[in-house]
């Protein structure tokens, strides 16, 4: 049987979510977070020495649902993959945007 990462308990009104720390940092998190806290109230903290548990409820008391559980799951996993991205390729980046912009710098001098 599949282990879900997320389970919804309090009679619908609380959202838990386990990650594995070896996936998802501590900015990661926030970053996702940041981004529900107009309609949520959520908290994080260590599991364990491999998990991070995330709880979610609705400022509403509204009902929590599988849907919303697996969008930001997948959220999380997104921001990371930015995050793994810019540190392998941020240096890149930066050096094509100057690049692509050396001319415009040139005419203004």
């Amino acid at each position: 049987m599949e282990v879900l990462p997320f389970r919804i308990t309090d009679g619908g009104k609380r959202g838990i979510i386990i990650a594995k720390k070896e996936y998802f940092e501590r900015d990661c998190i926030l970053r996702v977070v940041s981004e529900y806290t107009h309609e949520y109230f959520i908290s994080f903290y260590p599991n364990s020495e491999y998990l991070i548990e995330i709880s979610i409820t609705a400022k509403d008391n509204g009902d929590i649902d599988e849907v919303l559980l697996k969008e930001f799951f997948n959220n999380c996993i997104d921001m990371q993959i930015r995050i793994d991205l810019e540190k392998e390729f941020g240096k890149l980046r930066q050096r094509i945007v100057d690049y692509a912009f050396l001319s415009v710098e040139k005419t203004r001098v």
